[in-house]
């Protein structure tokens, strides 16, 4: 199975409409079906939380719709890559 190391920046495209949301939508399908794996690293959804409350702060979005859209992060059953994993791999 293919699996794809995603970062905060491409997870809210998500939930906040940007340039290839459309490209995240069709990830997010091909991992709730089985077809791919989406991993994260382990800090990325409370990254995800600071940057969906600086976009309710920027563009008066009311903070409960961006509470909405964490929630669908975290539904999404990402699988969390520790940070400090691939430092013990590195030579």
């Amino acid at each position: 199975m293919i699996r794809y190391v995603i970062d905060a920046s491409v997870l809210v495209k998500l939930v906040v409409p940007e340039d290839n949301s459309d490209t995240m939508q069709a990830l997010a399908a091909l991992h709730r079906a089985g077809t791919i794996r989406l991993l994260a690293p382990d800090f990325a959804l409370t990254e995800c939380a600071n940057v969906l409350g600086r976009y309710a702060r920027r563009t008066g979005t009311p903070q409960e719709d961006m509470q909405e859209a964490l929630q669908i992060l975290c539904q999404l059953g990402l699988e969390e890559v520790g940070h400090r994993s691939n430092e013990e791999e590195a030579p």
